[in-house]
């Protein structure tokens, strides 16, 4: 395969044909080729971290059974240290977009989806 094929394939978008939450991986259906992709992993972001600025309405949502829930008062601005992003997975029929390796047959990775 030539630098120029190489190059046209580093970002591609298709839709999961399979997902392996396990391992954090998927299968991805390009159409315009017709070809499916081998397994590849889907970028986490581990390290993240909510800040949150109130805008005048931020409020805290209450779920209990007692009282049937309901919203607090407005909050001040904080942060929240123990809130954390979970793993995201794609669904099997959701695009995405992966970036490979600029080799031939280079590994790839789903870096996130549309």
């Amino acid at each position: 395969m030539d630098v120029e094929n190489v190059l046209e394939r580093l970002v591609r978008v298709g839709v999961v044909d399979a997902v392996d939450a396990g391992r954090r991986r998927a299968r991805v259906r390009y159409p315009d080729t017709r070809t499916t992709s081998g397994w590849l992993c889907v970028l986490q972001h581990f390290a993240a971290n909510i800040h949150v600025e109130p805008d005048g309405e931020h409020t805290h949502v209450i779920e209990d059974t007692f009282t049937a829930g309901g919203n607090a008062s407005v909050e001040p601005e904080h942060d929240h240290p123990t809130t954390h992003l979970t793993q995201w997975m794609p669904a099997v029929g959701e695009r995405v977009v992966a970036l490979y390796l600029p080799i031939v047959d280079g590994d790839g990775f789903i870096i996130g989806g549309i």
